[in-house]
């Protein structure tokens, strides 16, 4: 049973290193359940959003903005890419 509905919890591998958020607002659960799994998160917080302090990352910029999306993408993409250079 605990398979079937203990969620994330009973997952200790797999889970991802961070999570980011296009639109912090919208995505109460996904919050939830990394601050639940103890997943960082990172998100663009313009000055309506909420829940900025739910964030472990906020960045401030206007996530209204598509290129401030991408940009956030692309530079975390690109920190992450040179993480995994320097394991190998």
């Amino acid at each position: 049973m605990d398979n079937q509905l203990g969620g994330n919890q009973s997952r200790k591998k797999g889970l991802p290193g961070l999570i980011l958020f296009r639109h912090p607002n919208d995505h109460g659960v996904g919050r939830k359940e990394a601050r639940r799994c103890g997943i960082p998160t990172v998100g663009v917080v313009d000055s309506d959003c909420q829940y900025r302090e739910r964030l472990t990352y906020p960045v401030p910029g206007n996530d209204e903005s598509r290129v401030s999306q991408i940009t956030l993408i692309r530079r975390v993409k690109k920190r992450f890419d040179e993480k995994e250079s320097n394991r190998e």
